[in-house]
C-alpha cells in the first residue's frame, strides 16, 4: 500500500498515525509489518490527540480501505481510516440522541439514522466499503446481512467485520454457533431459533440455575428485543464461518484478509 501521512515524535519508542484529523499512537508496533504501513517523516503536531490504535480493526481499515463508505454503529470509537477514505456514520437513532443517552462519549459525527442490517437508505452498488465491529454478533441471521451488505457494494468494495472472540468475553462458557445453524436460521426464518438464543443466554451468561427464573427472564429479554449476542464464535470458528459462507453466497466474495488481536478477529471480505 501506499505511504500513510504518519511518523515518529521525538520520542522514537512511540508510533503515531495521523488520520481523521487526530494524531493515534499505536500501542502495538509489532503489527506495522503485517499491515506494511511505512513511516514518513516526523508526525505533525497541530493534531489533537485521539485515542490509542485498535490493532486489529484500525490497521485492517488502514490497510484494506478507500473511497466512500459507511461505518455502522462507530458512536464514540469510529475506526481510524487512511486519508483515501471517508466515511458516513450510520445508527439505529441519531447523534443528538446518542449524546443524551451517553452524554460522557463524545460521538463519531453525523449519523445517518438506518437500520445496519438493510440499509434501505443506501442504494445497492453505491459503497466502496462498509465497517461493522462488534454487530454481526447481534444480527438474528447473519448471512443473510452479509448478503445485503454484499449487495449495498461496487465490485471490488470491502466489508470489514470485527467479532469478539468468545474465549476472551461473557460468553466464554457458550457454545460455538455451528455452520449449520446460520444456514437454518437463513433458510428458514430466526423466529425458530429466537427463544433458544434467549435461555441459552441467561443459562450461560446471567448465570441462572432454576428452570422458572430461566424462563422468566429469557421472555424479558426477548419482549424487550434485547439485542443480545445472539451468535458466538471463538477466532477459529470465525475464521471457519466466513470460509464456509463464500460458497454458501454464491461465491460473491473472497476472504481478503484477517487481522487477530485486542480479543477479537477482524476479517476483510472483498466482494467479486
Amino acid at each position: 500500500m501506499s505511504n500513510v501521512i504518519s511518523g515518529y515524535v521525538d520520542d522514537p519508542t512511540k508510533a503515531y498515525l495521523v488520520a481523521n484529523g487526530f494524531r493515534h499512537w499505536i500501542t502495538n508496533p509489532a503489527i506495522l509489518e503485517q499491515c506494511a504501513v511505512s513511516f514518513v517523516g516526523k508526525a505533525r503536531s497541530l493534531e489533537p490527540e485521539g485515542r490509542p490504535v485498535m490493532a486489529a480493526r484500525d490497521f485492517a481499515a488502514i490497510k484494506h480501505l478507500q473511497g466512500d463508505g459507511i461505518e455502522i454503529g462507530a458512536l464514540h470509537c469510529p475506526s481510524v481510516l487512511p486519508p483515501s477514505a471517508r466515511a458516513r456514520y450510520v445508527d439505529y437513532i441519531s447523534a443528538q440522541e446518542a449524546r443524551s443517552r451517553y452524554p460522557d462519549l463524545t460521538i463519531a459525527g453525523d449519523v445517518v439514522v438506518d437500520d445496519g442490517e438493510d440499509l434501505a437508505k443506501f442504494a445497492e452498488s453505491s459503497l466502496d466499503f462498509i465497517v461493522a465491529n462488534h454487530f454481526l454478533e447481534h444480527t438474528r441471521n447473519p448471512l443473510g446481512v452479509i448478503r445485503t451488505h454484499l449487495r449495498k457494494l461496487k465490485p471490488g468494495g470491502k466489508l470489514l467485520y470485527a467479532l469478539p472472540d468468545k474465549r476472551h468475553s461473557f460468553d466464554h462458557a457458550r457454545p460455538i454457533t455451528s455452520f449449520q445453524h446460520l444456514v437454518a436460521d437463513d433458510q428458514h426464518g430466526w423466529d425458530l431459533s429466537d427463544r433458544a438464543h434467549y435461555l441459552e443466554y441467561v443459562r450461560y451468561v446471567d448465570k441462572l440455575t432454576d428452570p422458572k427464573a430461566i424462563e422468566a427472564h429469557a421472555c424479558v429479554l426477548k419482549n424487550m428485543d434485547n439485542r443480545i449476542h445472539f451468535h458466538v464464535w471463538d477466532a477459529d470458528a470465525i475464521r471457519e464461518m466466513f470460509s464456509a459462507a463464500v460458497a454458501y453466497l454464491d461465491y460473491g466474495f473472497i476472504v481478503a484478509d484477517v487481522f487477530e488481536a485486542d480479543h477479537e478477529v477482524v476479517t476483510v471480505l472483498c466482494k467479486c
